[in-house]
């Protein structure tokens, strides 16, 4: 599994360590690490997601697009599902200037709920479809990524970061 930083960042700060994303990845489920293929960090302006998964072959690349630039990230959705994680987790919406305001470790434990959000959809598929992730998913299954993200940020943040 390679884990990239995008070396023309522009100043933005990735949250996560190589280490810490190995360590996350290992201690949400073991098996998973062969199943990633690449984890990127880096910044797309064209996208409205912080972070997706991209089927490679039996592979799967996760891409992040959540950054900090002076303790604050782009808000690129202003639904209530969104910001209640946004909230849930620690960050401050700041809807006139379309940011969020974290503190770093608030903004880790963020950048996780993403991580097992993304891993979470394989686990999905493995457990529903099987192991089929065809086409953008369901509510139900953004739904069941979110819960099972959450829930295992609250149940590993600490012992990752």
């Amino acid at each position: 599994m390679q884990i990239i930083f995008d070396q023309n960042n522009g100043g933005k700060q990735y949250v996560l360590s190589v280490k810490e994303t190995k360590q996350a990845i290992g201690a949400l489920d073991r098996s998973l690490i062969d199943r990633i293929r690449q984890v990127r960090f880096g910044c797309n302006a064209k996208t409205i997601q912080e972070a997706r998964l991209v089927t490679r072959g039996s592979r799967f690349d996760i891409r992040f697009n959540f950054f900090l630039s002076k303790n604050k990230s782009q808000m690129l959705n202003s639904s209530s599902r969104y910001l209640k994680y946004i909230r849930t987790l620690g960050g401050v919406p700041l809807p006139k200037e379309k940011l969020v305001e974290w503190s770093l470790q608030n903004a880790q434990r963020y950048c996780l709920f993403l991580l097992f959000h993304e891993l979470a959809h394989i686990i999905y598929s493995e457990e529903k479809t099987g192991g089929r992730i065809v086409g953008s998913s369901s509510a139900t299954e953004e739904k069941w990524c979110d819960d099972y993200a959450l829930e295992a940020t609250i149940r590993l943040a600490d012992r990752i970061l």
